[in-house]
């Protein structure tokens, strides 16, 4: 005769492991929630990635060494064209929206936080589910809130260097025509006034080189 001792061993030796419930493996019932991705992201969140990305790609643009012709006509066409003023003018009320997401994920974070510390106090996260749920919480927090903080951040970037080029191109124009007209009146016509745009375009050839990382490109009598 086998006890029933006996036949629960012989049960257990033949149970397969995946579907054993001893403490290493969690009971069947228990559905973890898969770690989060990007694709399981809301759409606001998404458009604000893909408008970070965007960004970054604008910000390589800019600070990518090109002629000076090239940049020239690059500039003045985003400068003059009412289509890109129209698109300007949409970009800063989308960055007024994600300022108020950007606050919302702050204080989503902060309150998980408190959460998570108050439910370790009181042993609420002692079980898989809680533990699973209070991280999973946590990290979609994080995520948002370094997504808007880094949009943010580049919109004020982009638009600092871009004033910065701006300035840099109408000083090189300016140094040019000033040029030509000292070189057509001969060597008396040089005057205080070259030399002050001379210095002009040599501080902003600075200014825009501390703000790109580029070398500066400062012009020679």
């Amino acid at each position: 005769m086998i006890s029933d001792e006996n036949w629960k061993l012989e049960d257990r030796r033949h149970t397969p492991v995946s579907i054993r419930h001893d403490a290493h493996f969690p009971p069947a019932h228990l559905h973890l929630t898969p770690p989060p991705t990007l694709l399981t992201m809301a759409l606001y969140n998404q458009l604000v990635f893909a408008l970070l990305c965007v960004e970054i790609l604008t910000f390589l643009i800019l600070i990518v060494p090109m002629p000076f012709t090239i940049r020239r006509k690059m500039f003045k066409a985003i400068a003059t064209s009412p289509v890109l003023a129209k698109v300007q003018y949409a970009l800063k009320i989308i960055f007024c929206f994600v300022a108020l997401l950007f606050v919302d994920a702050v204080n989503q974070m902060r309150k998980i936080q408190r959460e998570g510390a108050l439910a370790k106090e009181t042993g609420a996260r002692a079980d898989l589910r809680g533990e699973n749920d209070y991280r999973s919480r946590k990290f979609l927090s994080e995520r948002n809130f370094y997504i808007y903080s880094f949009t943010l951040f580049l919109s004020l970037i982009l638009s600092r260097t871009y004033s910065l080029v701006l300035d840099l191109i109408k000083a090189q124009e300016d140094l040019a025509v000033l040029k030509t007209k000292v070189s057509s009146a001969g060597p008396a016509g040089e005057s205080k006034q070259l030399k002050d745009l001379q210095k002009e375009y040599d501080a902003l050839a600075v200014k825009y080189a501390s703000a790109t990382g580029a070398v500066a490109d400062k012009k020679k009598d």
